[in-house]
């Protein structure tokens, strides 16, 4: 099967935390990987498509911050991405 994605996706196992925009709650979770187009990371909850978020994580020595919007959410067994 070809990959769709421009980019390749990097394993990262970085502390996130992230924020809904409008809401105050800061939630901490964990990177499952990273690429120039885009993250995925483990919610706690269900994220609805078009969400905009407010993160912060790391990479390596260096800390990276920003906006996003939430393209995709699916369940996996108890764990969301």
């Amino acid at each position: 099967m070809r990959e769709r994605r421009k980019y390749i996706r990097i394993p990262n196992e970085s502390q996130i935390k992230y924020e809904i925009f409008g809401n105050p709650k800061v939630y901490s979770s964990v990177l499952h990987n990273i690429s120039p187009d885009g993250l995925s990371f483990i919610a706690h909850d269900f994220i609805p498509i078009g969400t905009k978020l407010k993160i912060t994580f790391a990479y390596g020595d260096y800390f990276y911050g920003g906006s996003a919007k939430l393209i995709w959410c699916r369940k996996e067994g108890d764990i969301k991405y």
